[in-house]
């Protein structure tokens, strides 16, 4: 709810970046500026496309059919 709040696309943070996320989100809330809550979801994003990039492309590369007959 608060990334939609900030006009984020939601997304899940993990655990391993809860920490961080939530730092982002309190100097964004005590400065009155979203600035460092969005730069952090920006980064979470592309982080996470690229991961999901990469495990389609391994996924494409363990996955070849053999079609020679």
């Amino acid at each position: 709810m608060i990334q939609t709040e900030y006009g984020m696309i939601p997304s899940v943070v993990k655990k391993e970046v809860r920490e961080e996320y939530i730092k982002a989100l309190s100097i964004s809330q005590d400065d009155d500026n979203p600035e460092k809550f969005m730069e952090f979801m920006f980064n979470h994003h592309q982080n996470n496309l690229e991961l999901y990039m990469s495990e389609y492309k391994d996924s494409l590369e363990n996955d070849r059919l053999d079609f020679e007959i």
